[in-house]
Formats: structure tokens, C-alpha cells, sequence
């Protein structure tokens, strides 16, 4: 059987830096994207939950809008209380999930049941706030909860605001493009050519899917709609799969749609159980 996922940082939920303009041509752009590619199960970030003009209606603590904007049978969500951001997951197979959010970390398991398989999904999002030790000690305390990783038929998917070291990066080129917007720029670099949560992940015996298939490198962010400059091009976007897995594909979504949707490219995977 073989499953398609793809995850999806939409970037304050197709709203503006302030929360308070839905930027409609940006969800427009995400609907052809996703239609497109039809994904199995595909995993939102940063989905809106909070009400604004009329749009981001909130009903019994579920936003009914992108199950009906994607078109999917099934929604799963996670969010830390009275928090703006979330994940919603959507799925036309039924999937059973838990949320772990908490501030600053957000984290949703999910169980899919196929056939004889038992697929267990850990998504995350560590605020890109934190700095590498923090998104580490977080990581880590997935993995040591007992009960919550298989070794098999396992995937950890997610925005790490974090760098592989399976990736070449240029120091210079970094603190060159992060020099224009952060005024703490120095330590901004040094923090993220750290790649210890990456490397801690893969020394769990986790794949990284992209990478299985893709020896050059390539990146989710920025896209066009964020910069034409690509100094600060990283990847931080990932679909970790246990090796038991048979990657079929695996790559990163750019086309003109995606470019103008969120400030992520779009990942996806398709995999054989």
C-alpha cells in the first residue's frame, strides 16, 4: 500500500503579519498546490485558530474551514490553549491522534491503522524562537517517552527550524543574508550551524526521505513571496521515516503557485507499508 504525505507551513494561516488581513490570493495559490499533488494525509503548520473577519470561525475548539478548503473527510488538529497557531492534519483514511502542544512547541501524534500496520507519525514544530539547545532537550523528550516511537512503521514529520548536517551550508553566505533583517544575526548562524537536533534524530536510526533520494541539495525556504535573495536558503522542512520503509518519492513542491503561497515550499513523501 502506498501513502502520499505532504506537509504544508502556511504561514499564520493565510493571514498577515498582524492577524488581521486573510490574504485570499495566498490560499488560492496553497489550494492548486495541494489539489495537485492530492496527498493521502496532508499536515498543515501554523493553520489559524482564532477568530478574524468572518473567516477563521472557531466552533468547539476545531476550525471547520480547511477540512472544506482542502477537501478532506477527516481533520485532526493540535494547539497550546488560546494560542493563534496550530496543526491540522487531514486525511480521507481515518487517523487517531493525541496533542502535546505546549508553548513555543508544537507537537501532535498520529496512528493509522492499514491493513496489519500499525504507522505511528510524531509532527512537530519548535518555535523558530528557540534556539538549538531548546528545540535538542525538546526532540529528545519525544524519543525518550516510552510507548510513543515505534521502530518500525515510524515517522517523524515537520518545520524543525533546524539544519541537516547531510547539508553544505556557507557560514559567510548565511551571516551575509541574515546581516539585512536580525540584528543578532552572528548568533542566529552559530545557533543554526549547530545541526545537533538533526543529527540527533538520525542517530536514532531515522531516514531522512529527501535526502535517501536527492544528493544535491535543496531548500524550503524562502520563496519567492518572502525574497528574491537566496543567502538565507535553508532547509528545515523534513519527513524522517524508521528504515523499514520504502521511500517511492520524496521532494520539494516548487512551481509558480507554491512560490506565492507561504513563505515554506511545500515537502512531500510517498511511501510503501
Amino acid at each position: 500500500m502506498k501513502i502520499k504525505i505532504m506537509e504544508y507551513n502556511i504561514n499564520r494561516g493565510f493571514y498577515n503579519k498582524e492577524y488581521t488581513i486573510h490574504e485570499k490570493k495566498r490560499e488560492t495559490n496553497a489550494i492548486k498546490v495541494v489539489k495537485k499533488e492530492n496527498p493521502d494525509i496532508l499536515i498543515i503548520l501554523e493553520a489559524a485558530f482564532f477568530k478574524g473577519n468572518g473567516y477563521a470561525k472557531e466552533k468547539f475548539g476545531i476550525i471547520q474551514d480547511y477540512q472544506k478548503l482542502f477537501g478532506y473527510s477527516f481533520m485532526n488538529f493540535g494547539r497550546y490553549p488560546k494560542k493563534k497557531g496550530g496543526v491540522v492534519i487531514l486525511s480521507n483514511m481515518f487517523l487517531k491522534s493525541k496533542n502535546y502542544c505546549t508553548p513555543q512547541r508544537n507537537h501532535v501524534k498520529l496512528w493509522l491503522k492499514t491493513r496489519n500496520k500499525l504507522l505511528t507519525i510524531d509532527v512537530v514544530h519548535p518555535s523558530g524562537h528557540l534556539n538549538e539547545e531548546q528545540k535538542y532537550q525538546f526532540i529528545e523528550k519525544i524519543f525518550s517517552q516510552k510507548n510513543l516511537i515505534c521502530e518500525k512503521d515510524y515517522m517523524l514529520i515537520g518545520d524543525l527550524n533546524a539544519l541537516s548536517p547531510q547539508d553544505k551550508y556557507s557560514k559567510q553566505k548565511l551571516l551575509s543574508g541574515f546581516k539585512k533583517f536580525d540584528k543578532n544575526y552572528k548568533k542566529t548562524v552559530e545557533n543554526f550551524l549547530k545541526k545537533k537536533v538533526v543529527k540527533y534524530i538520525l542517530n536514532k536510526g531515522l531516514v531522512d526521505s529527501y535526502k535517501q533520494l536527492h544528493k544535491k541539495f535543496d531548500f524550503t525556504v524562502p520563496t519567492g513571496l518572502i525574497s528574491k535573495h537566496k543567502l538565507t536558503a535553508m532547509r528545515i522542512d523534513y519527513i524522517f521515516c524508521s528504515t523499514n520503509m520504502k521511500i517511492k518519492d520524496a521532494k520539494i513542491i516548487k512551481n509558480k503557485f507554491s512560490d506565492k503561497a507561504s513563505g515554506h515550499y511545500p515537502i512531500a513523501c510517498t511511501i510503501e507499508v
